[in-house]
This record gives C-alpha cells, sequence and structure tokens, in this order.
C-alpha cells in the first residue's frame, strides 16, 4: 500500500516502508521549519518547509536510484540500497532546527571551536583567525559608507 502527498511537481507516492518514517514525530516536526528561512519575508512565495523539501528529495533520489539500477542490471543489493539510498534522502533534515543555515557560520563554529586547518581561504578571515560576521561585514560596509 501507498501513500500520496502533493508536492509541486504534482502527486508523489510512497511505499510503507517509507510512510513508517515519515510518521514519526521526529520527522513531523519538519512541518513546522522553513527550509528558507528568513526568505519567506523578501519572497512571500518561498514559503515550502523541510518536510516538503524532504519528501521531494527522498522521491527523488528513490527514482534515480530505480533508474541507476536498471541501467546496471539485477545486483543482490538492490532493495537494500534503494531503502538505504531513499532513507538518507529522507532523513538528511532531521538534525536541523529552526533558521539553521543562519547560525552556521558563526553559532556552531563557535560551539565546535577553531575550524580545521585549510578549511577557508585567509582573505575570508579576520585579524582574530575567525571569519567576519554578518554584523562584521555591515559595519564594515557603514565604516566605507562614511569614509567617502
Amino acid at each position: 500500500m501507498t501513500r500520496s502527498f502533493e508536492n509541486t511537481a504534482g502527486y508523489i507516492k510512497f511505499e510503507n516502508w517509507v510512510i513508517q518514517f515519515i510518521d514519526t514525530p521526529q520527522f513531523q516536526r519538519l512541518r513546522d521549519i522553513k527550509q528558507l528561512g528568513t526568505g519567506f519575508y523578501v519572497f512571500p512565495g518561498a514559503t515550502h518547509t523541510r518536510f516538503e523539501h524532504s519528501l521531494g528529495t527522498a522521491y527523488l533520489a528513490y527514482n534515480l536510484t530505480k533508474r541507476l539500477q536498471e541501467q546496471q542490471g539485477k545486483n543482490a543489493d538492490d532493495d537494500r540500497n534503494l531503502k538505504c539510498v531513499t532513507l538518507a534522502a529522507l532523513c538528511h533534515d532531521l538534525g536541523h532546527g529552526p533558521y539553521s543555515h543562519l547560525f552556521d557560520r558563526d553559532f556552531i563554529k563557535d560551539r565546535l571551536g577553531e575550524e580545521e586547518e585549510g578549511s577557508s581561504s585567509e582573505s575570508e578571515k579576520d585579524k582574530k583567525g575567525k571569519r567576519p560576521s554578518i554584523s562584521d561585514e555591515t559595519s564594515q560596509r557603514k565604516k566605507s559608507k562614511n569614509e567617502k
């Protein structure tokens, strides 16, 4: 048995083994988290959620994997691989909180410590060895504007 969900591309269907994951409280919480963070303040139509995004990602991953498997011929691990890829795509956003990408650059790195060596160019770092924050960039622009 399958269940259909409305998506921007039309209706998509999932088998029961996918529905079992979709019906968990952990996955359902994605309904309340916007995929584009604060983007909807500027673009009112940009309101899709991480729930919708994850469903679409799982659907595309499932179809891509099926097509690759058809082109490569039958393999003993096909069913297992299809499930693994589909569920990885479905669950890839479960760890995100609200507005998470706004905090990726500053908040998370502050909590985890210094960046790995070579992960960013020296030109992107400020004098303290950290990447400048959005507020640093804004104040730098204001300063440059006032100097003119």
